[in-house]
């Protein structure tokens, strides 16, 4: 296993706390997805629902937005994802690695559309999740796609973030 995989697990690993800090303007524009959530995802070509439980918590200082998700998936025994993500000065854009299985981890990029809405994009350039916070403190979720036959985008999750604490 690579060392970078080793580091990231062991971050995942940190216990979490209820702390404050002192985030940089990059990370206090994704702070809206600090909380603990009840998730419901909707895939729209089936219709079909799924529930979920989602953490994003600020580790390490405020330097790492750490993600923990556990759901039902209508098609697979399991539907979990950990990750990290953060605001990477060097590349002036947000990085996101996500754990999906037993595969090496994803890594995405990412920026903020219109000041609102975290935009992460896979490295093939063929999807990404894009992120809004709603006007009731919540958050919307769209995970989408490019379709290789018209190269248009179309929405292939929609996931709706309902306060849990």
């Amino acid at each position: 296993m690579r060392a970078a995989t080793l580091a990231l697990i062991a971050l995942l690993a940190l216990p979490c706390g209820a702390a404050e800090f002192d985030l940089s303007p990059e990370h206090q524009a994704i702070d809206f997805l600090v909380g603990h959530w009840a998730t419901t995802s909707l895939f729209p070509g089936s219709g079909v629902e799924a529930p979920g439980d989602l953490a994003y918590e600020w580790v390490l200082g405020g330097a790492w937005l750490r993600i923990t998700f556990f759901g039902r998936h209508p098609e697979r025994p399991i539907w979990e994802a950990h990750g990290l993500m953060r605001w990477n000065a060097d590349a002036d854009n947000y990085q996101s690695v996500v754990f999906f299985g037993a595969e090496e981890p994803t890594t995405m990029s990412g920026e903020l559309i219109d000041g609102r809405t975290l935009r992460i994009s896979y490295p093939d350039g063929k999807g990404g999740i894009d992120y809004t916070p709603t006007d009731e403190g919540a958050v919307y979720q769209e995970n989408w796609a490019i379709d290789p036959a018209t190269g248009e985008r179309r929405i292939v999750l929609e996931t709706d973030y309902a306060p849990v604490d």
